[in-house]
């Protein structure tokens, strides 16, 4: 044949533009660089030379640099390569006729598999790094064969150590294979794999051991807490299509707690039984908010992937606070999940048994809180059809209020419907007449009060209260009766009084307990110019709710509160006065800025600074425009206090 002298030099080929690699499928970056030298006849070549190999990448995940050197002697071509940090060094041979015969042998020391693996769903790193030697052989027409001793094998994630008690034992040949002696051990966590294919086609499969059950936070996203033990067996036997395995997991004193729910499954034990075809999910229980819950079912499958779920659960007497702006509510429910995989559905019985709003509550910020926006805009837009909704909600007088806003009990009788994405609500919450409502540091008696959701998507429901007081002055009783009707965010009020008057009056009689005749008559006149046309709840929010609408035009300087208040100042001086007062209130980032100025008196002017230092305990500096008990020209008096804040049950 023709005689050949072929030198070939070629440099920064891109592994991702590979044909090859492009019909594969499989993600491999890096940049190859070849020098090449073939020499011979073109019947019997002898090629020698080296390629390398810089930024070897599978997937996301580097292993390094690589270079592989080959020479040919007669007709048998000889390599050697090194590479990935010195963790891999292999050698071997291939003949160059018909019988292809070729072997290699490699050498793995602490070579690192990480980069193979996926990574951590919650964060972290891994560490797997394997020691030992690999060979393999064949031939043109005989089944190749290969065999592995594994002396060391760790695999590490956090506080978890795993190693290989025993070296590892693997050999093939063609579609026979066998594997010895695959454990790893560490903390809690040991587990062992024994498989075996014959030539006739009978394959058996072993595994059992016992699992941490912390290992699951790497594979589990959002999990940010678990323990106790999983017990594994997996059997397998059988030929071809007969060839299924079974496995069988029992937990014990499992704890698991993440981001999707506010609290811990705790002490959770149960048994899954699981095959290509399905799970089954049985004797499944567990504590949860002081309660208990169980569960159990089955997920159908194709080849281990689910098609349909069937679960059920039941919870007992449960503390849950699964909403910030909600106290902890006690109570049992009664749920379903499943379906299709594509139309999955939550369906159920929620009661609550116990409910209790104790903490000190901000009208405005709460009012403003459960607005139809804020509550419609609870779920992100870019919120997944994960399943819908179907949960009925119930309280009989369960629900109590016991705090500055009153005393009073709920029943609730609501629907969750829709889907994860776009939920709605449906229903209706009562309050139990005869409970009291503390409006201006006036009590009410409750005669009606209820909200109803007729749009389950709107977050509007309709507003319908109607309470009771009683106010006496010097010269007379009067009973008022004050209603609030209409949609949440559109209600109004109008009230009405025995004897009757007019609207301004009733006004005055709720904000200073005089008529406007009284308050001119005793002084108040500036104050009863201010409160004419007003109204109680108006001055509690209306204001509030013209400022987020524009009053101050900056959202930098518009304060969280504007009110018209009576009785004792924010100084505190000791004295109480009917007089009407101006109360502007702007959350800083560090502490609360506070200014108040008396609208009958222009000199009594006040401005104060606050800082909460503990839940309790708060210290305030302020300047007061007038002094209280002498006269020094220092511009008014100057003052700092602490108090401690609380109330009790």
């Amino acid at each position: 044949g023709y005689s050949l002298d072929l030198d070939l030099h070629a440099g920064g080929l891109d592994l991702r533009e590979s044909e090859l690699v492009l019909q594969s499928g499989v993600k491999l970056d890096g940049a190859v660089t070849a020098d090449v030298q073939v020499t011979g006849t073109a019947f019997e070549p002898q090629p020698s030379g080296r390629i390398d190999v810089q930024g070897f990448t599978i997937g996301k995940r580097t292993l390094g640099a690589a270079s592989v050197g080959f020479d040919t002697k007669g007709s048998r071509l000889s390599f050697v390569g090194s590479g990935f940090s010195d963790g891999v060094n292999v050698q071997g041979g291939l003949t160059l006729d018909s019988t292809a015969d070729w072997k290699v042998d490699a050498r793995l020391k602490d070579f690192d598999l990480a980069p193979l693996l996926p990574d951590p769903a919650n964060g972290g790193t891994y560490v797997a790094r394997v020691t030992g030697d690999v060979s393999a052989a064949g031939r043109y027409d005989t089944p190749a064969e290969a065999a592995a001793t594994l002396d060391k094998v760790l695999l590490q994630w956090d506080r978890h150590i795993l190693t290989a008690p025993k070296p590892w034992r693997l050999a093939a040949t063609g579609a026979t294979f066998e594997v010895q002696d695959v454990a790893l051990n560490g903390g809690s966590t040991e587990v062992r794999v024994d498989a075996y294919r014959d030539a006739s086609g009978q394959t058996r499969f072993t595994g059992m051991g016992s699992v941490d059950l912390d290992v699951l936070r790497a594979v589990i996203p959002g999990l940010t807490r678990a323990a106790g033990t999983a017990d594994l067996s997996v059997q397998a036997e059988g030929v071809g299509d007969d060839f299924s395995p079974e496995a069988r997991i029992d937990l014990r004193s499992g704890l698991f707690q993440g981001t999707w729910f506010p609290h811990a499954f705790e002490g959770v034990s149960g048994r899954i039984d699981a095959s290509p075809t399905g799970f089954v999910l049985s004797d499944g229980e567990g504590r949860l908010g002081g309660g208990t819950f169980t569960v159990g079912g089955t997920i159908d499958a194709e080849n281990w992937m689910p098609t349909r779920v069937a679960l059920t659960t039941d919870v007992d007497n449960a503390r849950v606070r699964y909403l910030d702006f909600l106290p902890a509510g006690v109570g049992d429910a009664q749920l379903k999940f499943g379906g299709p995989m594509d139309a999955l559905l939550l369906s159920g019985d929620i009661q609550i048994n116990d409910m209790v709003f104790a903490e000190r509550i901000d009208w405005e910020s709460w009012v403003l809180e459960f607005s139809g926006e804020h509550l419609a805009g609870a779920v992100g837009a870019d919120t997944e059809d994960y399943f819908t909704l179907d949960l009925a909600v119930t309280g009989d007088n369960t629900i109590r209020f016991r705090n500055n806003v009153g005393d009073f009990a709920v029943s609730t009788d609501l629907q969750f419907e829709g889907t994860t994405s776009r939920p709605g609500l449906a229903g209706r919450v009562r309050v139990t007449p005869g409970g009291r409502v503390l409006l201006k540091e006036r009590e009410f008696e409750i005669n009606r009060a209820e909200l109803r959701f007729t749009d389950p998507y709107a977050f509007d429901p309709d507003v319908d209260i109607d309470m009771r007081t009683e106010v006496s002055t010097r010269e007379q009783d009067y009973d008022i009766t004050y209603m609030v009707a209409g949609l949440y965010s559109d209600w109004r009020t109008t009230t009405r009084s025995e004897p009757g008057l007019p609207q301004a009056d009733i006004n005055a009689l709720l904000l200073f307990g005089l008529t406007m005749e009284e308050m001119e008559r005793y002084g108040g006149a500036v104050s009863a110019l201010a409160v004419e046309g007003g109204d109680l709840l108006a001055s509690k929010l209306g204001i509030v709710e013209r400022v987020g609408q524009g009053v101050v035009g900056l959202d930098t300087f518009r304060p969280e509160r504007i009110d018209l208040v009576s009785g004792v100042s924010e100084r505190g001086s000791g004295s109480v006065s009917s007089d009407l007062r101006l109360l502007v209130e702007k959350d800083l980032d560090w502490a609360t800025l506070i200014f108040e100025q008396n609208l009958s008196r222009s000199i009594d002017t006040y401005l104060g600074l606050e800082k909460r230092l503990a839940r309790l305990f708060y210290l305030r500096t302020y300047w007061a425009r007038e002094q209280v008990g002498r006269r020094l020209d220092i511009g008014g008096a100057y003052g700092f206090e602490a108090s401690i804040r609380g109330e009790l049950d």
